[in-house]
């Protein structure tokens, strides 16, 4: 099943799904302002709950997610709260529609792991890519399966990576990252922090590197 129509079912289904912004989001926000940021993406953007929270405190906001009805989900709730911001339908694995270096801040969070390696690999690339130099990044993907993966059926199609053969999320590709793993995909950043987010997802948070003349 394509990418897009398995969250399109489940926001169709269920609406917003998620509500509250990460926890890790409020303090990320704070750096790139602090950094004098003001542009941000938010790949895999849903249906809008980082994007209305960024929104609401002055941020110009991008958001890029596949799939539609998250989107609209997404107007609707920019448009009832009076708030602005791009949205852009395609899949995180395309090439963005956004120049190099054009971005203070870009994040996802618990997105960028549904893909086949090299595909994660050329997500990883573009956030890099669209990020200005010494500009902020924050990623977070899961430190492991789940308890509740493991019990559903699944089927490794390469090493770490999970297709669930039920439950919500099924047919979805699931890369379980090392912790190694994660400074090496993102490599033109240098590592502010790396760790467990408290909900058994690892976080990294990475400034862009700036090359120097």
């Amino acid at each position: 099943m394509p990418e897009n129509n398995i969250w399109n079912e489940i926001f169709t289904h269920d609406g917003r799904v998620f509500e509250e912004p990460h926890n890790a989001i409020p303090g990320f926000a704070s750096r790139v302002a602090l950094n004098d940021g003001k542009r941000m993406l938010d790949l895999g953007c849903g249906s809008g709950r980082h994007i209305v929270y960024l929104a609401q405190r002055g941020f110009e906001v991008y958001g890029l997610d596949a799939a539609p009805q998250g989107l609209a989900l997404t107007r609707e709730w920019l448009e009832k709260e009076g708030l602005n911001a791009e949205l852009c339908e395609q899949s995180m694995f395309a090439p963005f529609p956004y120049p190099d270096a054009f971005f203070d801040g870009v994040f996802s969070i618990q997105v960028i792991h549904h893909g086949l390696v090299d595909q994660v690999q050329a997500a990883a690339s573009e956030l890099q890519r669209v990020l200005k130099p010494g500009g902020l990044l924050l990623v977070t993907v899961p430190r492991g399966q789940s308890e509740r993966s493991r019990e559903i059926s699944s089927v490794e199609v390469e090493p770490r990576t999970y297709v669930p053969q039920e439950g919500f999320e099924k047919g979805l590709p699931h890369h379980i990252f090392l912790p190694e793993e994660l400074p090496g995909l993102f490599a033109a950043c240098d590592v502010i922090e790396q760790h467990d987010d408290g909900h058994n997802h690892q976080l990294i948070l990475a400034a862009k590197r700036i090359e120097r003349a």
